[in-house]
């Protein structure tokens, strides 16, 4: 084994452990890839990337390391007593876009999910959608009153996921997790939208890139320990590219998981029927609400036969708001949910007066009755969150 991949396998092992010991992470290392290593080149391994820090540990925030030097010396400090200094040289390639950065990730040979998916044979299904995450977002509290970050996002996201599974009714058949929709907050190592559009981020976007992988990849194994995961994956106007290539990194983790299916097609929106319930998937950003109806009656004329209840599934708007489009009466009216959004605000929608109730929602479908009830995520930001933020009160 050289030293680039025993660093790899370091870092892939840190990601998952606090603190571990050299022996720990040379029997992990044997498990796991069966490659035999000293505990004596492990540690000092491990020296040299507590040293070189992120840039190791998460080279791809840059670029790969192609090679590093570590040098040490002596020398009198300021007190007159001898310091040990070290200087860490690294040969950086650096990588600026996207497809480089898939593609190193591609070619770390994607392991395959081990979950076990849970069997179900309940009547009902769990559609739930967290739109508009955007993973890499900053926000500043003193400016805009919510203060925001990748490491935020995160959390928020895994708290409304806990929060469906604990809520989660026991006749669950399936669950339709929907991924995307502004999932991460750039596109590319620009820091910009898909259209160009410079963003205020709080990291390099490989980086924000790898945060949602693992983040919707533990997401889904959750959901399949209650019952079989349909993911539909639909990028957003900030995501286009990025997220795509996530449902494509996804769909290759679970490739061996029968109970976990990923729809990554490259098309604007997404329609799947389940019982008499058609659902169309798309972010909103780029249609029209009254323009919906008629899509989804063209675009999925071979589903409606069977269809009674139809649903869109919208993102974009970072709030809640609901259409219904009569066709003939209300139980066959085209209904159209613009979900709430979990982010935070920053300083571009702060200034142009945005805002939002940062909230999540799950939806229960029954074949034969339709939308049968919801559970609702208000998120509580606690400290992150200065509602006086900018308003003095004068005495």
């Amino acid at each position: 084994m050289n030293q680039e991949q025993l660093r790899k396998l370091i870092a892939e092992f840190l990601e998952e452990r606090k603190k571990p010991t050299p022996h720990e992470i040379a029997l992990w290392i044997r498990r796991k890839y069966g490659y035999k290593v000293r505990d004596s080149k492990v540690a000092k391994e491990l020296e040299n990337i507590g040293w070189l820090g992120d840039l190791l540990i998460k080279s791809s925030s840059y670029g790969p390391v192609q090679s590093y030097k570590v040098n040490e010396w002596q020398a009198l400090g300021k007190d007159g007593k001898v310091v040990n200094l070290r200087q860490v040289t690294a040969n950086i390639k650096p990588t600026t876009d996207w497809k480089e950065a898939v593609r190193l990730f591609i070619e770390s040979e994607v392991p395959a999910s081990e979950v076990k998916v849970r069997e179900a044979d309940g009547e009902r299904i769990a559609v739930v959608s967290i739109p508009d995450i955007h993973v890499g977002k900053l926000a500043w509290k003193a400016q805009t009153g919510t203060a925001y970050d990748t490491k935020r996002a995160v959390e928020a996201y895994m708290q409304a996921v806990t929060h469906f599974l604990d809520n989660m009714p026991k006749d669950i058949g399936r669950i339709l997790y929907i991924v995307g929709n502004d999932l991460v907050n750039m596109d590319n190592g620009r820091n910009t939208t898909t259209a160009g559009t410079p963003q205020d981020s709080d990291t390099r976007f490989e980086y924000a890139f790898t945060r949602a992988r693992q983040m919707v990849a533990s997401s889904a194994e959750m959901f399949a320990e209650v019952a079989p995961v349909d993911m539909v994956v639909q990028p957003g106007n900030h995501d286009g590219e990025l997220t795509w290539v996530l449902g494509e990194v996804v769909s290759a983790y679970f490739r061996n998981t029968d109970g976990i299916r990923v729809y990554n097609q490259p098309t604007p929106r997404k329609y799947l029927l389940y019982g008499d319930i058609l659902f169309g998937v798309t972010h909103g950003d780029d249609v029209k609400p009254q323009a919906l109806p008629g899509l989804m009656l063209q675009e999925a004329r071979t589903l409606l036969g069977e269809a009674r209840w139809l649903e869109w599934f919208l993102g974009h708007l970072h709030r809640k708001k609901e259409y219904v489009t009569m066709t003939v009466n209300e139980e066959h009216g085209v209904r159209m949910r613009y979900l709430p959004s979990l982010s935070g605000t920053d300083k571009w929608h702060a200034s142009k007066g945005y805002g939002n109730v940062r909230a999540a929602e799950m939806y229960l479908y029954r074949k034969g009755v339709g939308l049968c009830g919801s559970v609702n995520f208000n998120f509580d930001p606690g400290e992150d969150e200065d509602r006086a933020a900018g308003s003095v009160i004068l005495s």
